[in-house]
């Protein structure tokens, strides 16, 4: 509702009003026994997203919803030293985040693995068929999903699951998405998007397809008049 109310003022007041966000905790509960045999676990956690973009503002990477504003962030140490789990990779992730002249947030990878065969997995993530929109010829931040066993032949996404077994050592990926983008992504400067590109927020794709920045070669040398003609077709077509 929170985000409906937002999409709507927006008409209003577009310069006031963020982008879309993930608008859920995306929890990722874990649960089995203890390594000493002393009893059992719980883990609960409510991985950071990305938030929408503003008319004067990127969104910010890797925080709580807004409905989560006293969840906390686990540390990789603490999980690992209290639980039968690994934290395989803990990011921010490339190209989840809505293009625009302001992008959204990224939203974050958080691979798990358990290292004994007791552990049940529970999940609950919300808003993987409409992503966060984008506002003002902004676009959408990428939807949220878990891959399970990714780059195997068992690899498989799921979004809500309760209380299913996982063996030992297979990798849950979970990935929250990015909130959505403000203003047109073929006006975004330049040199913010070679930043995000050098910063890891986006691939050499994104800058090429979402903003219309074209290279010298294979180098990330910026061929000025290639980039200038695609931005003003693109512009062409927003305005024709």
């Amino acid at each position: 509702m929170i985000e409906v109310i937002l999409k709507a003022l927006a008409c209003a007041i577009p310069d006031r009003v963020l982008a879309g966000q993930r608008s859920d905790p995306m929890n990722v509960i874990l649960d089995g026994a203890l390594r000493d045999g002393s009893g059992a676990y719980i883990t609960a956690e409510a991985t950071a997203v990305g938030w929408g973009a503003g008319a004067s503002m990127d969104g910010a990477n890797g925080v709580v919803n807004h409905m989560g504003g006293d969840l906390k962030n686990m540390p990789v140490e603490t999980l690992e030293s209290k639980y039968p789990l690994q934290i395989r990779r803990y990011a921010l992730e490339s190209d989840s985040a809505g293009p625009g002249e302001y992008r959204g947030g990224l939203g974050v990878i958080k691979d798990y693995a358990t290292t004994d065969g007791s552990s049940r997995l529970t999940l609950w993530f919300e808003r993987n068929v409409t992503p966060p929109w984008g506002l003002e010829g902004g676009q959408a931040g990428r939807p949220a999903r878990v891959i399970l066993a990714r780059g195997t032949p068992e690899e498989r996404v799921l979004m809500k699951v309760n209380h299913q077994p996982v063996p030992a050592g297979l990798t849950i990926s979970a990935r929250t998405g990015g909130g959505g983008g403000f203003g047109p992504a073929w006006r975004r400067p330049v040199e913010k998007v070679l930043d995000d590109l050098t910063d890891g927020y986006i691939s050499s794709n994104g800058a090429q397809w979402d903003y219309g920045i074209r290279f010298v070669g294979a180098t990330r040398t910026v061929d000025e008049a290639a980039t200038a003609a695609v931005r003003a077709a693109k512009a062409g077509i927003a305005t024709g």
